[in-house]
């Protein structure tokens, strides 16, 4: 059996800017406030790398897929306005699908960034 280290110390965050300006920010990675904490002007959620690999098999891959773009542990990605309709098919796609409890809430939270985005007319960003 091939051990596979987790890097449980490592955040993975997902960003819904609030506004244009804050879109603006997200493209030049200008997330943090003087805390160091993301900030305020952005909608966000935080996860480690055991909830990476689940979401990445019914989320990310998907969402790369629909979207031709590269969301992996390794790069940042901006997914633009205008693909965000791709990105809520591929959550239709989840809805009444059984998922562990910890992957369901983290799956309910990005539902929550991508309506944000949608209203705010902004995109989405995955720090990872």
């Amino acid at each position: 059996m091939e051990f596979q280290y987790i890097n449980l110390s490592h955040e993975y965050k997902i960003i819904s800017p609030k506004t244009a300006e804050a879109m603006d920010r997200l493209y030049l990675n200008d997330i943090y406030d003087e805390r160091g904490e993301i900030d305020s002007c952005f909608e966000s959620m935080t996860f480690f790398e055991d909830l990476y690999y689940p979401l990445e098999t019914i989320l990310f891959d998907p969402i790369n897929i629909k979207c031709d773009s590269l969301i992996n542990m390794y790069v940042e990605v901006v997914i633009e306005i205008e693909d965000l309709d791709k990105v809520q098919e591929v959550v239709d796609c989840l809805k009444g699908k059984a998922l562990e409890s910890n992957v369901q809430e983290l799956v309910l939270r990005f539902i929550q960034l991508l309506e944000c985005s949608e209203s705010n007319g902004t995109g989405l960003g995955f720090y990872f």
